[in-house]
């Protein structure tokens, strides 16, 4: 069911302009864009040392 057209626009010439997936498809392009929003927080996460610093602190000083 997927199709795709390329652009008229002369800058975009020959490079993909639309695409049209399925509906299961686009969920699972969600759910993995989800996941791949995860993985930032999860890393922030581990290295987080639990110590709170005012927004008006300069980073770097106690």
């Amino acid at each position: 069911m997927e199709s795709w057209e390329q652009s008229e626009d002369p800058e975009l010439r020959g490079q993909l302009a639309a695409i049209v997936v399925g509906v299961e498809d686009l969920e699972l392009l969600e759910l993995l864009e989800q996941l791949e929003q995860l993985e930032p927080l999860e890393v922030a996460q581990d290295q987080d040392d639990g110590v709170w610093v005012s927004p008006s602190e300069p980073r770097g000083t106690p």
